[in-house]
């Protein structure tokens, strides 16, 4: 089915355009919790984390072999995790958190990438439109993509580097140091942020449960 983006906004009936990203779960018949979880699929699923309380949700949801939950052609998804104990409000503001420091640190590099003199003006360009979107989910998408391009193209590879007569001494150390790329402020910075490229485009963060994690049984909780 193609998509319709004329037709998808985030209203009820326009919500009912989008792909859902939780199909065949294995409910119980009359089950509500899936018509839920299927609607919020359908307006995050693909940048959306889950943090999972064990009880109902997790037996339709992460049954063994099987996952009810599903990527678009893009290969993206909901990415789904399961607390067995009754914490999962802590569970899920730890995965909250985390993503969180990982991309504040992605934003201080990105900032000093956008400082080097001499990284190219369309890296610097994409770097800084990914800094103006970084926490808007939905405008941040194709931001992320484009820096991630970008980054990807400037970065210069020691092999690449050797072809240069006047970096070829050095590209011969790095490469017996088992360097992969050139060892400029620029190269270097674009190499670290790409190892940890998943966490460029926002995502948004969910945690499904019931009554047990939300009162925190056992627990001091939240």
């Amino acid at each position: 089915v193609s998509e319709k983006k004329d037709m998808q906004d985030n209203t009820v009936k326009g919500s009912q355009f989008k792909q859902p990203m939780l199909e065949f779960s294995g409910s119980c018949a009359g089950c509500a919790e899936t018509s839920y979880a299927r609607l919020v699929t359908q307006l995050f699923g693909d940048h959306m984390y889950i943090s999972n309380a064990t009880g109902c949700s997790s037996i339709w949801g992460g049954p063994a072999a099987t996952s009810p939950y599903c990527t678009n052609k893009d290969g993206h998804g909901p990415a789904w995790c399961n607390s067995l104990f009754e914490d999962n409000a802590e569970h899920g503001l730890g995965i909250f958190t985390g993503q969180n420091k990982i991309r504040e640190d992605l934003a201080d590099e990105t900032r000093q990438l956008i400082a080097v003199e001499w990284a190219r003006p369309e890296l610097k360009a994409a770097a800084q439109a990914w800094l103006d979107t970084m926490n808007d989910g939905t405008a941040n998408a194709e931001p992320a993509k484009a820096y991630v391009k970008a980054l990807e193209e400037s970065i210069t590879t020691v092999e690449e580097l050797a072809a240069i007569p006047q970096f070829a001494e050095h590209a011969a150390e790095l490469k017996a140091k088992g360097a992969l790329f050139c060892d400029c402020a620029a190269c270097t910075l674009a190499a670290d942020i790409l190892s940890k490229k998943e966490y460029l485009a926002k995502k948004s963060m969910w945690i499904f449960g019931g009554d047990g994690w939300a009162y925190d049984i056992g627990f001091g909780g939240l």
